[in-house]
């Protein structure tokens, strides 16, 4: 069979500009590790007979697996000899691997090379390709004067500028109240500025990853503006997050967490005809912002919920698609307690919810929102000690996809071999199954 699509896992790449601030931490380096255990998760992008690139081969006992379990036939798992945060480098510095992909495009009539976000590295590993007289497609890559709106869309402060735009002519289009400020000084004042009106507030580093540069700052903590003064400062100063950027700092919006969580998301995709509507899903976040996974389909959210966020998601999408964005991003909202959307941030590229989007399109077609409630988590710590890929899909057996020949179960998406820390799917016929079958999981680490 032939190879339709080269995917390129690069998610740790995405963010190396941030992860570099904190490498040399103990912390820092974690965030890598994880980072790359992520790029697991490209196994289930689209669908049967693709390559996929990952900085690190995917466990062999894992692949095989969900190999079975998804009926895939034809998927190949190619990593560079010195795997990386920069895998494209990695990729083009690897003659082997290069010849190796090479090969395939060769053989194939047309293949498709996507990555997981558009960077300046894609774009070389890109180049590279086609200086071997390579003949294949990029979807995703905006147009070569358009390429500055990946990192522009991003950040944090872009963002808020273009959701401005959009309010001025689209009721739909909710921003919080807020201000984009140049420094930590600033930040501080306009922070102060909040306190005083008796409002809670939220920080944004302008670039962040996975929750990393996210602030929750509640009012009611602090009993006087000279205590709030030295808290917040406190913050700043202690993390590398903060320094060097830009921070929007905006009115904390009270999320109504018994709707998507309080923070439902929307992803697009932006081709060359317009931006099309992929999936709706609630978030799983903590109290302070961190992703930890999705869930969709069969009660995730209501039709009424769905449509409000479809129309500001095709509002977004052609403003992305006329400034020369192509590829996927997502929008991020906040349902606020009084029933209120409010836009939140977008991230241009693939996104923790895109393999299980994906994952549900393969198993169940374009119905799945009537037949399956899907349920994730991309970094989840079973233990405190690491365990092997083996040792931990036979502890799991009994709960793996697919039950009894049943269409539901648990898929183990990436197991980390830095730390114990793995990714799952639960895959269920609505949401009381699929939180029953949560709590199953769970019961099996706690022996």
């Amino acid at each position: 069979m032939m190879i339709k699509a080269i995917l390129i896992a690069n998610t740790a790449e995405a963010f190396k500009e941030i992860l570099g601030k904190d490498s040399h931490t103990r912390r820092g380096k974690e965030r890598i590790n994880h980072e790359l255990t992520l790029s697991q998760r490209a196994f289930f992008w689209e669908s049967d007979n693709k390559i996929v690139v990952t900085p690190y081969p995917i466990p062999s006992v894992l692949l095989e697996a969900n190999k079975r379990a998804l009926g895939f036939g034809n998927v190949v798992n190619l990593a560079p000899t010195s795997g990386s945060v920069n895998l494209c480098s990695s990729v083009l510095g690897d003659r082997k691997l290069l010849r190796l992909i090479a090969g395939e495009i060769r053989k194939s009539r047309c293949v498709a090379v996507s990555p997981y976000a558009v960077t300046q590295d894609f774009l070389q590993l890109v180049a590279g390709l086609k200086g071997l007289g390579l003949q294949f497609v990029v979807e995703e890559k905006p147009a070569d004067a358009s390429l500055w709106i990946v990192s522009y869309l991003d950040s944090k402060a872009g963002f808020r500028t273009e959701m401005l735009k959009l309010r001025s002519e689209h009721v739909e289009v909710k921003v919080p109240e807020g201000f984009v400020a140049q420094n930590v000084a600033e930040a501080q004042r306009m922070a102060e500025w909040f306190y005083k009106s008796g409002r809670s507030l939220v920080l944004k580093a302008n670039f962040g990853e996975s929750g990393w540069g996210i602030k929750i700052i509640r009012e009611e903590e602090y009993t006087s503006l000279p205590a709030f003064r030295k808290a917040f400062a406190t913050i700043l100063k202690n993390d590398v997050i903060w320094q060097n950027t830009s921070i929007v700092v905006e009115e904390f919006v009270d999320p109504d967490t018994e709707v998507a969580g309080g923070s439902p998301s929307t992803e697009m995709l932006v081709t060359e005809q317009g931006a099309l509507f992929l999936y709706h899903c609630g978030q799983v976040v903590n109290d302070a912002g961190a992703f930890f996974g999705v869930e969709i389909g069969r009660g995730a959210l209501s039709n009424s919920l769905s449509r409000k966020l479809l129309v500001i998601g095709n509002i977004i999408g052609k403003r992305y698609w006329e400034l020369g964005y192509r590829g996927y991003f997502d929008i991020d909202f906040i349902i606020s307690k009084t029933g209120e959307i409010f836009v939140a941030e977008t991230n241009t590229r693939r996104t923790g919810g895109t393999h299980v989007y994906d994952a549900a399109r393969h198993l169940f077609g374009g119905e799945y929102e009537k037949e399956a409630y899907l349920l994730s988590h991309d970094s989840f710590l079973y233990h405190r000690k690491r365990m092997l890929p083996e040792e931990l899909l036979e502890k799991l057996k009994v709960i793996l996809y697919p039950i009894k020949g049943e269409k539901k179960g648990v898929i183990i998406t990436l197991i980390s071999e830095w730390s114990p820390v793995l990714g799952y799917i639960i895959i269920a016929s609505n949401r009381s199954e699929g939180q029953k079958m949560q709590r199953r999981l769970l019961s099996i680490f706690d022996r």
